[in-house]
């Protein structure tokens, strides 16, 4: 059973880890509140909040559940975090892999995710993004 993307809006970029001057140097910490509320802590900044000029573009319109996609970040930028969460929750779901130099697997409490892992300008990076294997997850959407 095929999610569609479009209709379900499932790619909205809220790229809160994304600085203008400040990332920590091996990627954000791994903490709740930080993998939980999406903003940046211990910077001495605030995360950025303005309209994003970043944009998160997948590689197809809908997915299949277990079936791989790339989601491409596009735009220039030090430091990132990002999720698939359950529409609706701060639920991650499925996987990502694939990660360029400068990114890593960041193991938060709430699920999966991916995030810069030192202070390189990142420029239109791509990443694997597997979703559940299991029927059922319905809409999701990278924060």
């Amino acid at each position: 059973m095929k999610t569609s993307i479009q209709q379900i809006g499932l790619f909205q970029v809220l790229l809160a880890f994304v600085l203008r001057g400040n990332s920590y140097p091996t990627g954000p910490p791994v903490t709740a509140d930080a993998c939980v509320s999406m903003q940046p802590t211990g910077h001495g900044v605030d995360g950025f909040t303005g309209l994003s000029p970043y944009s998160v573009v997948p590689s197809v319109d809908e997915y299949t559940p277990g079936e791989n996609i790339t989601v491409r970040i596009e735009g220039r930028y030090l430091g990132f975090l990002i999720q698939a969460r359950k529409e609706g929750t701060t639920e991650a779901v499925g996987s990502f892999s694939n990660h360029p130099s400068g990114t890593k697997r960041l193991g938060c409490p709430n699920g999966d995710s991916a995030s810069h892992s030192d202070r390189t300008t990142k420029n239109n990076i791509e990443l694997t993004w597997t979703p559940p294997s299991e029927k059922g997850e319905g809409p999701v959407r990278f924060v």
